[in-house]
């Protein structure tokens, strides 16, 4: 880690942070509720949903932009 530090200190560059995998999303009511609609339907915790439907579209969002 203190060579991480330094390297990116002799760059002048500000090191990553490490991502905590916590964020918090503000969403209409009416999209709150069909979120949990969709995800009494597919039998799970609107955490999976999320965290499946988040991969889907980042998956496609990346593959489009050739990243």
């Amino acid at each position: 880690m203190d060579d991480y530090l330094t390297f990116c200190k002799e760059r002048g560059e500000t090191p990553d942070k490490p991502f905590t995998g916590k964020f918090v999303v503000r969403i209409s009511p009416e999209l709150h509720r069909k979120v949990y609609l969709s995800t009494k339907l597919s039998n799970a915790s609107i955490n999976a949903w999320l965290n499946e439907k988040l991969e889907i579209a980042v998956n496609e969002e990346l593959n489009r932009c050739g990243a």
